[in-house]
């Protein structure tokens, strides 16, 4: 099993193999249920695509002093922020929250540092 994975990896490199390959993603793996969004997630995470989110933020979304880590995603008109805030050790899942800024804390922070954090699970 180890050498046959090693040998489509070897092969999925050439420039054959790489035609092959989107050949059968177009024909196939894109008409599968979810495969375009677990392979952008996935894209993101491990660093092959831009992360989507802006800065990495603390957040005390129910405002009893407790933070969490979050990613701001998104700025509204009203003035909120749109936070993702992943769980770990998966940082695929988590909340989303629409908070006021006084909630929110920038962090000096890269979000691959912050992700690794996550994943981590706070190390």
């Amino acid at each position: 099993l180890l050498l046959v994975c090693f040998s489509v990896g070897v092969i999925v490199q050439t420039q054959l193999g790489k035609s092959i390959f989107a050949w059968v993603e177009k024909e196939w793996l894109l008409k599968l249920p979810f495969y375009k969004a677990i392979k952008e997630t996935v894209q993101q995470f491990s660093g092959s695509k831009d992360m989507p989110f802006s800065k990495v933020v603390l957040v005390d979304v129910f405002n009893t002093g407790t933070r969490m880590t979050g990613f701001v995603t998104d700025k509204l008109d009203s003035g909120d922020v749109t936070v993702f805030v992943p769980t770990g050790p998966n940082p695929t899942n988590g909340f989303i929250f629409h908070l006021k800024p006084d909630q929110i804390q920038e962090l000096d922070s890269s979000t691959e540092e912050a992700m690794r954090s996550v994943i981590g699970i706070g190390v």
